[in-house]
């Protein structure tokens, strides 16, 4: 039975995922297969395989998986997808203005600098 699951990010965005599984609402599925009561990532091992409270798996949109922890995405790079191990990087001539970005819509035309010479004779 498709169900999904909603967290509200720090940016008080709400991510909600939607899944396809045997379990019945207000269930999360383990990697395992089993369905238990509770949420993912609130730091209480619902899983017998603890999958529930995997890095890959709590991580927010904007933060990537570096080893056993989720680091943010650097200035001119974004993440869309949950459980990446890197960020992507703004095509070139862009950037993003904050760390933590998103969407490819958040990197942004870099600035042109125009110096004007005046020489009086």
């Amino acid at each position: 039975m498709p169900f999904r699951v909603c967290r509200t990010l720090s940016d008080q965005k709400t991510l909600c995922i939607f899944a396809d599984t045997q379990c019945q609402v207000g269930e999360w599925e383990c990697d395992d297969g089993q369905c238990v009561i509770g949420a993912p990532c609130d730091q209480t091992s619902d899983c017998v395989d603890q999958s529930d409270e995997a890095v890959s798996r709590c991580c927010e949109l904007g933060q990537f998986v570096d080893g056993t922890q989720c680091e943010d995405c650097p200035i001119g790079t974004y993440q869309y997808s949950l459980g990446q191990t890197s960020c992507i990087t703004c095509l070139q001539a862009r950037y993003t203005d904050t760390i933590k970005s998103v969407s490819e819509t958040d990197c942004k035309g870099m600035l042109s600098t125009i110096v004007v010479v005046s020489v009086r004779m």
